[in-house]
């Protein structure tokens, strides 16, 4: 495919690299200062905000209750093994 076929000036360009092997790349337009969001996408955002949120500490007590588990030493050890090997 050839970069004339990408066209979507407000995302970026396809441009041709230079060199002897010259490639095709994706080079993104710049970022615009300031995004208009209406109130459905503010509201969105905060509730998968919120989520992402209970999803972070809900790793963490997983985490810390398996290191808990270990230092008590609720799981079986070597010594629980069976001896015929």
């Amino acid at each position: 495919m050839g970069p004339k076929r990408f066209v979507a000036p407000d995302f970026g360009r396809a441009v041709r690299t230079r060199g002897r092997h010259g490639y095709v790349a994706f080079q993104p337009a710049p970022m615009p200062r300031a995004v208009d969001l209406g109130p459905d996408t503010v509201l969105r955002l905060s509730d998968a905000d919120r989520a992402l949120g209970r999803l972070a500490g809900t790793g963490r007590l997983l985490v810390a209750s398996m290191v808990n588990a270990d230092v008590v030493g609720t799981r079986p050890g070597p010594a629980a093994q069976p001896a015929n090997r």
